[in-house]
This record gives structure tokens, C-alpha cells and sequence, in this order.
């Protein structure tokens, strides 16, 4: 793309959304010590240098790229959107519910999350935790917890008739640039959410908006 921009002298837009090449390492799909580790890092470089813009999820990438000396005008945060003709706020009874929603990959920390709810769980015996993913199989037998595969357009009932969203991550440099779509889901549905410290802007965002929980640490 920025071959084909120069080329045709036009201005290029980087869409960095995150640092890829941080979680690959997270992920352990990419190794420091390896030439394609070499390779990314060398082509992103160009990519931060070249670029007439750089769009970012989080004001906290936007602070990483400025200290290595990218201008901050060049950069511009436009966090991860919502659909809220979809998600919003429906006249549902409220229940005792934990909600996840999305994908479980391998940076979510779903033992964690179990962990917190099991917390809950003493506090008041009659609350539930459900898990909507299009990967239930991913999730081993519990009987702790409900999984539930559902549509897209579903969603925003389930999330509706909930207390409170959840989401632990991963905590690292990559997840710094983090932003969560579930949270602006649940949030445009009118429930707070819970997360772990140290992902993207949600340690300002939840708190200054008293629309969350931020849990601090982890054990």
C-alpha cells in the first residue's frame, strides 16, 4: 500500500490499530531471535516513518509512538466502534448475570475470570456467568459457568438482561494498544464492565466515567 501511495504520490494511511508485532510475541507465534522478527519490525519502522497519518486505538499507543519519535499531530486515536442502532439499551429485566462476550483467544484469561466470579459467587449465590463465543468448544466442560453460541444480532438482549460485562487480558506492552469491542458493546447496552489494569485507556475510561471496574491486580 505504501509502494503504491508513492508511486502515485498520494498520501498514505497507516491503520496501525495496535502493536501486532508485540502480540505475536505474546502469542508466541513470533520469536525475538528470528529473522521474521527482524523482517516485521524493519517494515514497521517504514511504515511509522513514511506514513502521512497513523491511526491507534488507545491514547496509550498514542504515547508509546510519540516517545520514539513519531509527531503526535501525525497520529490520531479513533478507538474500536460500536453499531448502536444494534447496541443499546432494551427494556429487559435485569438479572444476576456475569457476561463475556466475544472470542477466546489465547490472550484472554479466562481462568482469572472464573476466579473473579467465583468471588461473586460467595458474595451472592445467585449469580450466573455466561460465556457467548462462536468457539464454545474452546472452553472445557464446567459446570460453574454457561456457554452459550448465539447470533451477532442476538447479543444485545443477553447483554441487556446482564449486571455487568467482564474481560481479563493479558497484561503487556502489546495490550497497551488494546481496545476491547465487547466493552463499548456492553456499555452501549447501558452495563458496566470489569477488567484487568493495564489494558489500553480502560483504567482512566472505567473509573473518571464511573462506568466500570478496573481490578488492579490478579492472584
Amino acid at each position: 500500500g505504501l509502494s503504491i501511495a508513492k508511486l502515485l504520490r498520494r498520501r498514505f494511511i497507516f491503520d496501525a490499530r495496535g502493536f501486532w508485532i508485540d502480540e505475536r510475541i505474546d502469542l508466541g507465534t513470533i520469536c525475538k531471535a528470528s529473522i521474521e522478527y527482524r523482517m516485521w519490525r524493519f517494515l514497521e519502522k517504514i511504515l511509522f516513518s513514511h506514513s502521512d497519518a497513523i491511526v491507534v486505538l488507545t491514547s496509550a499507543m498514542h504515547k508509546e509512538l510519540v516517545t520514539i519519535g513519531i509527531p503526535p499531530q501525525r497520529i490520531t486515536v479513533i478507538p474500536t466502534c460500536v453499531d448502536t442502532t444494534l447496541f443499546k439499551p432494551l427494556k429487559r429485566k435485569r438479572k444476576s448475570i456475569l457476561i463475556y462476550v466475544g472470542s477466546l483467544g489465547e490472550r484472554y484469561l479466562v481462568k482469572e475470570m472464573k476466579t473473579f466470579f467465583a468471588y461473586i459467587k460467595e458474595k451472592a449465590k445467585e449469580f450466573q456467568f455466561i460465556i457467548l463465543t462462536n468457539n464454545p468448544e474452546s472452553i472445557q466442560d464446567d459446570t460453574t459457568i454457561h456457554v452459550e453460541k448465539v447470533s451477532h444480532d442476538a447479543v444485545p438482549e443477553k447483554l441487556s438482561e446482564a449486571a455487568a460485562g467482564i474481560g481479563f487480558v493479558q497484561k503487556s506492552f502489546a495490550s497497551r494498544g488494546s481496545c476491547m469491542t465487547k466493552v463499548g458493546e456492553c456499555l452501549a447496552c447501558g452495563i458496566p464492565f470489569v477488567t484487568n489494569s493495564g489494558i489500553g485507556d480502560y483504567d482512566q475510561l472505567l473509573e473518571k466515567e464511573k462506568v466500570g471496574v478496573v481490578v488492579k491486580e490478579l492472584s
